[in-house]
């Protein structure tokens, strides 16, 4: 059992990657690349059935224009 727990939110994630790499310029968003792997898989609560296991390989920075909701405009970091 977990002793503490910390929570970031997208906003505050996409800020430390652009502080992290030097980015000062444009606008950003938080981006996700995933592994997916069907099979059948059981849980302590659940026999085995028909599962989705998705895995995140990492996250990344996509640049987007103005238009996009949410973006973290890196200038201002």
């Amino acid at each position: 059992m977990s002793k503490k727990q910390i929570s970031i939110s997208i906003e505050e994630m996409t800020k430390i990657l652009l502080k992290e790499n030097g980015i000062s310029e444009g606008k950003y968003i938080l981006g996700l690349d995933i592994d997916v792997v069907a099979g059948h898989m059981a849980s302590p609560k659940t026999d085995a059935r028909p599962s989705v296991l998705v895995g995140i390989e990492n996250f990344k920075l996509i640049e987007v224009d103005d238009s996009v909701a949410n973006a973290v405009d890196a200038s201002t970091i």
